[in-house]
């Protein structure tokens, strides 16, 4: 129990103070959501694995960030799903972050109503580029219609068109469905 007590004053503490000072508590807020949900797993789909089709189901479409700029839709579909983000977090955090590529960031709409999203990002270093998928959620009222798969899925494809090698994720072991979703896709533990 005190182990959730931290993470509310924590939440406390950051939603008093400015935003340059809430950017230095963000680590120790993770850390002791570590501590309370446990570690993160590493997962990884090799640049030779082939990626399936994306097949969508009727009333489903997907969408870019670049044809969907709507930073508040962004924030209701990961608010409380993936932490506590606002608008000012989300730009400080999320859109201002310098591999933040609006082409790799997707919506996923069922009957026209935002449902969920992934995002990607190439990672350059030593001359290599990695994939990485982050920041997938999708709401609680849609989950179970495979969406998660199909928007992970887009996001894979973007990624391999935009020359990524590897891709990787990290994944809280709590969230099941999520991680049987991304075996599923063909990523493995590392």
């Amino acid at each position: 129990m005190a182990k959730k007590a931290l993470i509310a004053v924590l939440k406390a503490l950051k939603a008093a103070t400015p935003l340059k000072v809430r950017v230095l508590l963000r680590p120790l807020e993770e850390a002791a959501q570590k501590m309370v949900f446990g570690r993160q797993q590493m997962m990884v789909l090799g640049s030779s694995r082939p990626l399936p089709g994306l097949v969508l189901k009727k009333g489903v479409a997907i969408k870019t960030f670049q044809e969907f700029p709507d930073k508040q839709a962004w924030v209701g579909l990961v608010n409380g799903v993936l932490g506590e983000w606002d608008l000012r977090t989300a730009e400080a955090f999320f859109f201002g972050e310098k591999n933040f590529a609006p082409c790799l960031c997707v919506f996923i709409f069922c009957e026209g109503k935002p449902a969920g999203t992934a995002c990607g990002r190439i990672i350059e270093k030593k001359g290599k580029r990695t994939g990485e998928v982050h920041m997938v959620a999708v709401l609680p009222e849609f989950r179970g219609m495979g969406l998660g798969y199909a928007v992970t899925l887009d996001v894979l494809h973007r990624l391999r068109k935009n020359s990524a090698g590897d891709i990787v994720l990290r994944t809280d072991l709590w969230r099941a469905p999520a991680v049987k979703v991304y075996e599923k896709l063909g990523f493995k533990a590392i």
